[in-house]
C-alpha cells in the first residue's frame, strides 16, 4: 500500500485558493479534484 500512496502523491497537485481553502487535483488515468480546509483534509 505504501507504493500506491507514494505514486498518488507524485501526481497530486495542491493549490491554496484563499485563507483556509485548498484544492487537491489528481491527474492520472482519471482527473479528480477536491476542496477542503487544509491539504491533509483534501487527502
Amino acid at each position: 500500500m505504501w507504493e500506491v500512496d507514494q505514486a498518488l502523491e507524485r501526481v497530486t497537485e495542491y493549490a491554496q485558493l484563499g485563507p483556509g481553502r485548498w484544492r487537491a487535483s489528481f491527474n492520472g488515468f482519471v482527473t479528480v479534484s477536491t476542496e477542503a480546509g487544509s491539504p491533509n483534509d483534501c487527502q
